[in-house]
This record gives structure tokens, C-alpha cells and sequence, in this order.
């Protein structure tokens, strides 16, 4: 038995097999049933289909076969990826490449092969698709043209998996990106640092990325502006909507803190880019801490909740009014509302009180406002939000029908420093 070949192409050849992740692989279902066709089609009890390695050839499906791989230096597959033809051994005991090797020698006893390279690209071999048996046999133009066939089938399943991991990838960075254009952990801790103010936040998206964002602006040395926001739409337009609205919000954000007047910046920019029936609801709030008061604005978004202090009941706020980006000018309403210590601000987008769809939602607006007026009693921002997210996740078949943005912010007692204007 000769060592195996190389091909010229080897290095790319590697390269291809480690972005399908070729190591990983179990035996595909899919893949799997070609097998048994393959094997059905040509009479063979051997069928398999193989990823030829640096050192071994692993089956990524395969019917008359006990071992899930081999090492290359047995490997038929080997050869087969030389070239972009049918590799045919009518008998390898009389074959000087094969004669020695254990698999003709011991199990499984193959005797003759039919193997069809499988090519990802144009020269890019990186398997093949085979069939075996463990009798001397002439495999005719017939077989290698159905096998030619099911091969064509097998590079697109492998290339349909790739894509598939391609995009899995890609959307792994689009959640780390959506992640970082939230307030992070250290930010939110340097503002309590600076702040007489508790702060707690939950974003949840439905399909991993969404169109629900929530951030927190230092405005100036005493004013801090909180914001949620929500798209329509789920996934990956929708959140490519947030990734815009961020960077609007910054702009914006640097003229104006004053809610109503942010709203219209924000609605003429969306209204620009948006396309036809896509649109953001939006509530913004201005806390100044020497005023002691909230300024805050809606874009149509859910009725929010605010207490003006400790001793005070929560109530809803939130004025109607239309989206952002469905009319270039809009005229929104600016509430000033007292913020005393103890005071509390509840922010959240739709997904909370839809969820599930109603009728058979957990939370609406009355039944929300009833506990925050009793859990405000006793609880800090952290331990409010946990709360309330738990009872969404009080029936473990449930399914989160929308994105869920939510904010609890509430004003401590004890005097204000001053808000550094950088972020971590």
C-alpha cells in the first residue's frame, strides 16, 4: 500500500474543511438517506460519504459501516479527491494502492469502490461520496451517473450547511454588536456612583437580535435622559433600525435633553430613512436632580409608570401620540412631573404586557401598575425587575411572542456629585 496523495491545493482544501467545521460532525440525517439511496441505486451493502482531513477521513453518513472514521493513510477517499472524475477499483486485492490496506484486508472487507469527489468550489475537493462492496464487481456508466447525481445532491446539502454556519457566525457578531450599543454593567455603576439613582435593565430579544433599545445619556452634570425604544419588525431588520436610532440618539442627544424637542430630531431623521410602514415607538425621560424633577415625552409608545416619591403610589404617564418616522413634522408633549427621593420611573416596550399574545398575556398595564404600587414598597430597582421578568417565566413552555426592553430607575436619597460625561 502506497502512502496517501496530497493535493497541490491542500492548504485551501483545510481551510474549507475547517469552515464547515468538518471535526464537529456527527452523522447527518440528511446525508445519511443519500447513503441509502446511493447504496439501494447501485446494489452495494456500503455506502458512505467522507470528509478527508489532514490525518483522517471522518463519515459524515454512512450505511454498512461500524466506525465513524479512519485515519487518511487507509482511506480510499484519498485518492478519490485527486482528481475531479469517478475514482473506479474493480478489485482492490489486485490493485498494488489498495491490496494491503485493512480495509480490504479485514473490515468491512471492501473489494471494489465507486467514489465521486465532492466539490464545494471549482477544484476544491474536499470528500467524497461512495460505494462499496466486498465483492469484486464492474461498476458501469450507469452507476457512476447516478452516483454523479446523489453527489450533486450531497455538495448542496454540505454547501446549504456551511451557509448555515456562515450565518450562525454572523449573527453571533450582530448580537454582540446590538449588545454593545447597550449600556453596559461598568456604565450603568459609574452612574450610580455619581447619581442618587437605582438603576436596573433587562433587553430580551425574541429571535436573538431585535428591534427593542434602551440607553442612558449623561446630559449635563445634574440631568440624566433614559430612553426605550421599539421597531417593528423582529431579527435582523429591526435591529439593523437600532443600530441607525443609536447613533441618531448620540447626535441628537448632544443639541438637545429636552424630551419633546429630542422626539421631533429623532421622528424628521427616521421619517428620512425609514421605509414606507416601518416606525419606532419611543419614550423618553429627563431626570434633573437639583430640579428634582422629570421631564419626559411619548412617540406612541405603552402607557409608562412613575411615583413621584416613596410615600406615593405609582400611576401611568405617557400623553398618545404618534410613532417616529410616519410624519416628518410632529408636534410631541412634554410632561413635568416632581422627582423626590423614592421617586420611580418604570420604562418598557409592548413585549412585556404582550406576552403571550393576549388574551393570554401575563401582564397589562392595570395589573402592572397594582405590583409596582406593592413591590415599590419594599424592593430596589434589581430585585423590581427581576420580579416581574420571573412571572413571565413562570410557565416553562412559554414562548416570548416580541422584544422586551425594561427600565426601573429609582431616585435614592442623598446628595448629588456629579455625572462624568464620558462612557465606559
Amino acid at each position: 500500500m502506497l502512502c496517501f496523495p496530497i493535493p497541490p491545493n491542500e492548504d485551501e482544501r483545510l481551510a474549507e474543511l475547517r469552515r464547515l467545521r468538518f471535526s464537529e460532525w456527527g452523522v447527518s440525517v440528511a446525508l445519511n438517506e443519500l447513503c441509502a439511496v446511493a447504496s439501494k441505486s447501485l446494489g452495494t451493502p456500503i455506502a458512505h460519504l467522507s470528509l478527508v482531513g489532514e490525518k483522517e477521513q471522518i463519515f459524515a453518513a454512512k450505511i454498512g459501516l461500524d466506525a465513524g472514521r479512519t485515519s487518511r493513510q487507509v482511506a480510499f477517499c484519498a485518492h478519490t479527491i485527486m482528481k475531479s472524475g469517478p475514482l473506479i477499483i474493480g478489485n482492490a486485492e489486485q490493485d498494488p494502492r489498495f491490496s494491503d490496506n485493512p480495509l480490504v484486508k479485514g473490515e468491512p472487507g471492501i473489494k471494489s469502490y465507486l467514489g465521486i469527489p465532492l466539490e464545494t468550489s471549482p477544484g476544491l475537493r474536499i470528500g467524497a461520496l461512495c460505494a462499496a462492496d466486498r465483492k469484486p464487481r464492474n461498476f458501469g456508466e450507469s452507476d457512476v451517473r447516478t452516483l454523479e447525481s446523489l453527489g450533486q445532491i450531497a455538495v448542496s446539502i454540505v454547501n446549504h450547511h456551511r451557509m448555515t454556519l456562515e450565518l450562525g457566525e454572523q449573527m453571533k457578531s450582530a448580537i454582540a454588536l446590538q449588545k454593545d450599543m447597550l449600556p453596559s454593567p461598568a456604565r450603568i455603576a459609574q452612574i450610580e456612583a455619581y447619581c442618587p439613582v437605582d438603576l436596573a435593565a433587562h433587553y430580551q430579544a425574541r429571535d436573538g437580535i431585535g428591534g427593542d433599545i434602551w440607553g442612558i445619556e449623561a446630559t449635563a452634570p445634574q440631568r440624566l435622559l433614559v430612553y426605550v425604544a421599539d421597531f417593528t419588525g423582529h431579527g435582523v431588520a429591526a435591529a439593523l433600525n437600532t443600530a441607525r436610532f443609536h447613533s441618531f440618539v448620540h447626535v441628537s442627544c448632544e443639541r438637545t435633553d429636552r424630551p419633546a424637542s429630542l422626539l421631533r430630531r429623532l421622528n424628521r431623521r427616521l421619517n428620512e430613512v425609514l421605509p414606507s410602514g416601518q416606525f419606532a415607538t419611543m419614550f423618553c425621560a429627563t431626570m434633573d436632580f437639583k430640579s428634582e424633577s422629570i421631564e419626559c415625552a411619548s412617540a406612541g409608545a405603552p402607557p409608562q409608570f412613575y411615583r413621584q416619591s416613596m410615600g406615593a403610589g405609582f400611576e401611568i404617564i405617557g400623553k398618545p401620540s404618534l410613532p417616529l418616522g410616519v410624519i416628518r413634522d410632529v408636534a410631541y408633549e412634554t410632561e413635568t412631573l416632581p422627582f423626590l427621593p423614592g421617586g420611580g420611573l418604570v420604562l418598557y416596550t409592548d413585549g412585556l404586557i404582550e406576552t403571550p399574545k393576549p388574551p393570554r398575556n401575563i401582564w397589562t398595564s392595570d395589573s402592572l401598575r397594582e405590583f409596582l404600587c406593592d413591590a415599590g414598597k419594599t424592593q430596589n430597582s434589581s430585585q423590581i425587575c427581576r420580579s416581574i421578568l420571573g412571572k413571565l417565566g413562570s410557565e416553562p413552555a412559554m414562548r416570548i411572542d416580541d422584544d422586551i426592553a425594561l427600565i426601573v430607575a429609582q431616585r435614592a436619597s442623598g446628595p448629588f456629585e456629579a455625572v462624568i460625561d464620558y462612557e465606559v
